[in-house]
């Protein structure tokens, strides 16, 4: 039997701090097997055999959980691993479960993480820690749990107020009472904090409809633009279903800030759902958009892009439900 000791003196060995570190904040305590090891290379140079066998020793020792699915393996945290990570009781924590939702969720989010650190930041070798800052400072959503939305408002009102709606001001002051009883542990429903949005969608509506600020960008001529990525998890939703939470975000968005303009990415997990998804969309703004949504949009700012996710990571996978209870 591996006692707690021994548990505990493999975590604090640097190399596995590192990669227990990355299983839980770029994947919340789930992350493909193929991303970590692409990130222990990027931040650590650490070789891919070498990553396979600390893998391996950690399964062993019980900190993380290895399952397969069809040609891929998923890197599940145990309760001990967090406990460690998050400073607080195992008894207090949730085993995390291994959904089909989660499983193509942290697909999305680190395929794109990934190939942004291979594009946007080519020739540059960014640092763990430099990828976390650029990340908030770009208000990147990706990364995050529960977005409340506060500090992507904030990030706009130090650049200058005029990004601001005075709804939007005051949304800053409802989402951080919010955040801060969050942080507390005292949160309340929504309903306890009514929105002058007329509360039927926020950054949490748009978290649970997959649709995430990617980052503020800053131009030459020092205008803002958000981008917003848009996972289409489900690999299969109709137009509708995009439309209708692309449209609430744009009418949330557009209720808080101005004088910026919005880009929005579908992500999709194939060429062949991405051909899909533009031909209808394409088609929606042949037959006047505006009769559909209820924000003027530019079709230039509507772009699509395909993660070959079919490919590398999904292929033809059984649906999951639960990984191996956690002892």
């Amino acid at each position: 039997m591996i006692t707690h000791d021994q548990k505990l003196a493999a975590c604090k060995v640097a190399k596995n701090d590192q990669l227990l570190r990355l299983v839980h904040v770029f994947g919340h305590g789930l992350i493909y097997r193929k991303h970590l090891i692409n990130y222990m290379s990027y931040f650590y140079s650490t070789d891919p055999i070498d990553v396979g066998k600390q893998i391996k020793a950690l399964d062993d020792l019980q900190l993380v959980e290895r399952i397969k699915v069809a040609h891929v393996t998923l890197i599940k945290l145990r309760k001990f691993a967090l406990s460690y990570l998050t400073n607080k009781p195992r008894e207090s924590l949730a085993s995390i479960r291994v959904t089909n939702y989660m499983r193509r969720k942290t697909a999305f989010v680190n395929e794109s993480l990934w190939q942004t650190l291979q594009t946007t930041f080519a020739g540059r070798k960014l640092t763990y820690d430099k990828v976390l800052t650029l990340v908030n400072d770009k208000s990147t959503m990706w990364l995050q749990k529960y977005p409340s939305g506060y500090h992507f408002l904030e990030t706009l009102k130090q650049d200058s107020e005029d990004y601001l709606t005075l709804v939007g001001k005051r949304e800053i002051n409802r989402l951080k009472k919010i955040e801060q009883e969050q942080t507390a542990a005292q949160f309340r429903s929504r309903q306890d904090h009514v929105s002058e949005t007329d509360g039927d969608w926020d950054f949490t509506s748009m978290y649970m409809s997959s649709i995430y600020v990617k980052a503020i960008l800053r131009t030459a001529s020092d205008k803002r633009i958000i981008v917003l990525s848009c996972f289409d998890l489900s690999g299969q939703g109709t137009k509708t279903q995009l439309i209708n939470a692309i449209d609430k975000t744009l009418n949330y968005l557009f209720k808080l800030v101005q004088n910026v303009r919005v880009i929005i990415e579908v992500a999709t997990e194939s060429s062949e759902r991405l051909s899909v998804l533009q031909f209808e969309f394409d088609d929606l703004y042949k037959n006047s958009l505006n009769k559909t949504w209820s924000i003027s949009f530019n079709r230039k700012d509507l772009r699509f892009v395909d993660l070959k996710l079919t490919q590398t990571l999904f292929g033809k996978q059984p649906i999951l439900l639960a990984g191996k209870k956690d002892p």
